[in-house]
């Protein structure tokens, strides 16, 4: 009997044991579906597909749907997830195209302020609301250089019609000439037809008559008239003389002012040709040059075998420099790096300024040995730069990446082994020159 009772109450703690865990399951189940329903409603509105499956997830945790139409839902999601379109760093795809597309924008802009910012800015975008200001700034810079390019196209439409103008005043100025030279030799050509004719009809009379007396009057008027005649020949060839000089004179003041024109414009074109291959901000090489000379060494090493090393420069936590000090005191950074390094690099160096805090230095005749040994003097001047802003010392260094051109080699692919070192130098501690393998 004591057993059976024994049993009894083992049963029935036993029962309020499990009664006791279902009602904490349940309670712990209730609480994972509101989580899972405030999680649906906050990942809203990021895609359509996915909200397709949000809405059907969240439906089934308020109607309490069981395991299995959960795990369905689940491996649903899953599928969705894996799909190419939704792979992670599609972004970070998107941010490389911006910033490959501001960079092109930038030389072509001749270093633009907003551009340079919204390079700057890149890196921190994290939302669909920040990325489309990046695509209207991006927006602004193609509108403004449309409008400078437009402005320029009409500035040199009236250049040259300025100059067909002057140029139909040549013309016309020739041909006036020439009918002037016509005229005056139509001119003289008659003259000397009456000049002959009459001295020809003297000549007959003298030998006709056997008395010359009657003939000296007649002779006389004869001459007079001749003289007569040649006399206003010469003041109409003297008239005709000095208004062709007046005009050649006007004519001659025309060239030289066309002349002038021509030069100030080959002038102001050789001077847009040298702002569009240079950095506005530090007096460098811009990116197009660069990429131009880059070609021209490799396309020298592969049929000469020229050594030539590529050093690919950063400026450390720059970023933090204009967060902490400002935009002009960045400026002022990269324009004390440029200057550190065209003052250490020979002449026969090229150096360029490739965005934002990136710089390039091509060494032409240089082994990757003796590249390092110069990445490090350069390394050691911008790390020795005394910088202060508003009394405030600003340190600064660079890390760089550096590769000698190899056989079968391109432009890409050395590029590529440059900026790969330069991320080990990065990785390493920064302030760090650093060889690729």
């Amino acid at each position: 009997m004591s057993e059976a009772i024994d049993w009894k109450s083992r049963y029935r703690d036993f029962l309020h044991e499990s009664e006791a865990k279902e009602h904490h399951l349940r309670a712990h189940a209730q609480a994972l579906r509101r989580l899972l329903l405030r999680l649906c409603e906050l990942s809203a509105g990021r895609d359509p597909l996915l909200d397709t499956q949000l809405d059907g997830i969240a439906a089934a945790a308020r109607e309490n749907a069981g395991i299995a139409a959960l795990d369905a839902l689940a491996d649903v999601l899953a599928d969705y997830a894996l799909q190419p379109e939704h792979e992670p760093g599609r972004w970070n795809e998107s941010i490389a195209a911006m910033d490959q597309l501001l960079r092109s924008l930038s030389p072509a802009d001749s270093g633009s302020p907003l551009a340079e910012d919204l390079l700057r800015s890149l890196p921190g975008v994290a939302t669909d609301n920040a990325f489309a200001q990046v695509v209207l700034g991006t927006l602004d810079i193609v509108r403004e250089q449309s409008e400078r390019l437009t402005h320029d196209h009409m500035e040199t439409s009236s250049l040259l019609e300025q100059v067909t103008g002057k140029l139909d005043d040549v013309a016309s100025f020739l041909a006036g000439a020439s009918d002037e030279r016509r005229t005056s030799l139509d001119d003289a050509e008659t003259l000397n037809v009456r000049v002959l004719a009459e001295v020809q009809d003297l000549s007959d009379q003298v030998r006709e008559a056997s008395d010359i007396s009657p003939l000296k009057s007649l002779i006389g008027a004869r001459v007079e008239t001749i003289s007569a005649q040649v006399r206003d020949f010469r003041e109409r060839e003297e008239q005709r003389l000095t208004e062709y000089n007046s005009r050649n004179d006007a004519m001659r003041q025309r060239v030289i002012d066309l002349e002038r024109q021509a030069h100030k414009l080959r002038q102001d074109l050789e001077e847009e040709r040298q702002r569009a291959r240079l950095d506005p901000l530090t007096g460098l090489a811009n990116r197009a040059s660069f990429d131009e000379r880059f070609s021209e060494a490799m396309e020298r090493h592969k049929r000469f075998g020229t050594p030539v090393s590529l050093l690919l420069w950063d400026i450390d936590r720059f970023k933090n420099i204009n967060d902490t000090c400002g935009h002009r005191a960045g400026d002022r950074v990269l324009r004390e790096v440029a200057r550190c390094f065209t003052s250490r690099l020979r002449t026969t160096d090229f150096v360029a300024r490739i965005g934002g805090e990136e710089f390039v230095a091509l060494l032409v005749g240089t082994p990757a040995d003796q590249a390092l040994r110069v990445a490090e003097d350069l390394r050691s001047g911008v790390s020795g730069l005394k910088l202060h802003f508003r009394g405030t010392p600003v340190p600064v260094t660079a890390s760089c990446g550096i590769t000698e051109f190899i056989v079968g080699d391109s432009t890409t692919s050395a590029f590529d082994r440059a900026d790969a070192a330069l991320y080990r130098a990065k990785d390493g501690g920064r302030n760090l020159c650093v060889a690729a393998a």
